[in-house]
């Protein structure tokens, strides 16, 4: 009985299949904490609000206050009368635009909520200035890339959202829709 020996020839791409079917399990990604989630409004806002006066409002709303020297302007309606043609910006208004009122918001967690993927985020509480409540009805969308930032060993992550929707009634200006954040405060383990 005669034996014969085979033998078998092993290419080195035969072994980078192997060793790749070996790993394709992904490796666990880094685990995170979230510390703090934020939204950042700012816009105008066009018509009636019920609880205020006038047809113009300066609305902004900025939940991450840390570090403020006058936290409470982070949530304000400043409410403005235009006749026709008159208008209103964040940073500017025509002389024929009146001043009625500022209001300022109490800060509520349970107003805003922002997705896990941090792609979408909503206001929509009932925001309470004194004795005044405004219905609050926005969301917000990302719109562009997330930015990675270290805060004070923190990890901070931030994109730039367009918003759409009403407070009180009024509604947020097109031209304005863009002045929208949404951020994260997180933790690596």
């Amino acid at each position: 009985m005669k034996t014969t020996t085979r033998t078998l020839l092993v290419t080195a791409a035969s072994v980078g299949l192997v060793a790749t079917g070996a790993s394709a399990q992904a490796a666990p990604a880094d685990a995170t904490r979230v510390l703090a989630e934020h939204v950042t409004v700012q816009v105008m806002l066009d018509g009636a609000m019920s609880g205020a006066r006038g047809n113009q409002h300066r609305f902004t709303y900025q939940t991450d206050t840390e570090g403020m020297p006058w936290p409470a302007s982070a949530m304000k309606i400043t409410s403005f009368f235009c006749p026709t043609g008159a208008t209103v910006t964040q940073t500017w208004r025509s002389s024929r635009c009146t001043h009625r009122s500022t209001r300022y918001l109490r800060p509520r967690s349970a107003d805003y909520r922002v997705s896990s993927t941090m792609r979408s985020a909503v206001v929509d509480g009932t925001l309470v200035s004194g004795s005044r409540r405004f219905a609050a009805d926005l969301t917000l969308f990302a719109d562009g890339a997330q930015r990675t930032s270290n805060h004070g060993g923190a990890v901070r992550r931030e994109v730039d959202a367009n918003v759409s929707g009403t407070v009180g009634g009024a509604r947020v200006r097109w031209s304005t829709r863009g002045e929208a954040w949404i951020h994260r405060y997180e933790t690596v383990r």
